[in-house]
């Protein structure tokens, strides 16, 4: 059986993280179109009510953010907006998330 890439195991425990709380289980509608992944970053915390935290300067290298149009868990929408991208997110507390890149070598 072939193991997946280290990048999805990291992004199965995030989202393993993520979904193990109150705030991130419930159930959202959300409308972000695509765009930049900063605009896009917005309009997810404005939706979610998440504070979305990240180090100045690492999404302008980022592809466009896909469409996240419909019902979803805040955390399976914010994985949804980074899926093209090479950024993770951590959960900080129960309304803020921290996006990063995985460590070089990884």
């Amino acid at each position: 059986m072939k193991k997946p890439p280290l990048s999805h195991a990291f992004d199965s425990l995030t989202f393993a993280m993520a979904e193990s709380t109150a705030t991130a289980e419930a159930m959202q509608r959300f409308e972000i179109r695509p765009k930049a992944l900063e605009l896009a970053l917005s309009e997810f915390a404005q939706q979610s009510g998440f504070q979305v935290l990240y180090p100045a300067g690492d999404l302008q290298s980022q592809p466009d953010a896909p469409d996240v149009v419909g019902t979803f868990t805040p955390a399976k929408a914010l994985l949804r907006l980074l899926h093209d991208s090479d950024l993770h997110f951590s959960l900080v507390n129960e309304d803020t998330v921290a996006l990063s890149r995985p460590a070089r070598g990884a």
